[in-house]
């Protein structure tokens, strides 16, 4: 079992890819889900046009590099069991999974709306 998001993009200056796509695999059990493989598109970035680290003052080489769209293409990688950072990277992961479940059921669904605004409009509203 899985899913897969698409995500189509226009023509440029930064990436050469038109499509980016991640899949999500996983087996459900008796009485919990199994998370499988996730397999995601490598971004073919034009020479000099990968995105730099930010800072609230703006462009930084030696920034610790901000949350960026596209780091969902480039989740960490699982160290071995005894590494000290197992357990933070392992949680990572399994937000990663929960992204993927956002974007497949919340916001794709909705996409128009969240596109034109009116999802946001109608979530502040439901707040009130």
């Amino acid at each position: 079992m899985g899913h897969r998001l698409l995500f189509d993009f226009k023509e440029n200056e930064f990436f050469t890819n038109s499509t980016l796509s991640k899949t999500y695999t996983y087996e459900v059990g008796e009485t919990s889900i199994f998370y499988g493989e996730v397999i995601e598109d490598v971004i073919d970035w034009r020479p000099g046009m990968m995105l730099p680290p930010l800072t609230a003052g703006g462009v930084d080489e030696q920034a610790t590099p901000s949350d960026s769209f596209f780091d969902f293409f480039d989740p960490p990688q699982l160290p071995p069991p005894d590494h000290p950072e197992r357990e933070v990277v392992e949680m990572k992961l399994m937000l990663d999974y929960e992204y993927g479940e956002i974007f497949k059921s919340n916001l794709i669904p909705d996409a128009v709306d969240w596109f034109t605004g009116k999802a946001v409009d109608d979530s502040e509203t439901a707040v009130e």
